[in-house]
């Protein structure tokens, strides 16, 4: 169950950094865009974003899965990862339409600065912060994911993971066989995975907030 569970923990978090990596990039994009260049297009970005938030993404992996038949970890992440931007591309285009009107953003324009340059340099070290704390929540919203999606066999069930060695246990009847142990050590780890990674989470957050810093002196 140790060697189990280790491989199972490293596969299911590189399947989580997957996801929040591939929709990190897709978000800074989106938001950058849209916050920069505002008018039509910012409207129909945010349309887009609007539109990915609304749909119901489960029952469209189930029916991506019965299409599919087989949706290898990879292919799920990327699925993931192209349904879990919105939200922090918002909050990125929020971030970019206060920065638009700094005077640093003015002066850079009049100077005659490419605006790839003037994103790398002036606009990403606000940016980061928040991608950064979402990025870690990202990874929870993917784990659940995972597993749930694992726990209805939806996943490649030949690769450990914390879903599929959750999914086995169940499947198997551990509590009816007595190896109660298959069961409680994978919701064990889960737990506190989920508590750290909140944990982190919070942390980051606390830390890239000014006021929560004022107040914590």
């Amino acid at each position: 169950m140790f060697w189990l569970l280790t491989f199972a923990m490293k596969n299911s978090l590189i399947f989580s950094l997957e996801v929040a990596l591939l929709s990190r990039i897709i978000a800074i994009v989106v938001g950058i865009t849209a916050g920069y260049k505002r008018g039509i297009l910012d409207q129909i970005l945010v349309l887009l974003c609007d539109s990915f938030i609304i749909l119901p993404l489960f029952p469209l992996l189930v029916f991506l899965k019965l299409i599919m038949r087989q949706m290898s970890f990879s292919t799920l992440a990327i699925v993931l990862a192209l349904f879990g931007w919105p939200w922090d591309a918002r909050l990125i285009r929020s971030q970019v339409l206060s920065l638009r009107e700094r005077v640093f953003t003015y002066s850079a324009i009049f100077s005659g600065r490419s605006l790839l340059s003037m994103i790398f340099s002036d606009y990403l070290p606000h940016i980061l912060p928040i991608t950064l704390a979402t990025t870690v929540n990202n990874m929870l919203w993917s784990l659940g994911f995972e597993i749930t999606l694992s726990i209805l066999g939806l996943t490649p069930l030949d690769i450990p993971s914390m879903g599929t060695v959750t999914y086995w246990a169940i499947q198997q009847q551990a509590m009816v066989m007595g190896t109660w142990w298959w069961l409680a050590f994978p919701i064990g780890l889960l737990v506190l995975l989920f508590v750290a990674l909140y944990f982190l989470f919070v942390s980051i957050t606390d830390y890239i907030n000014p006021k929560a810093r004022i107040i914590s002196r």
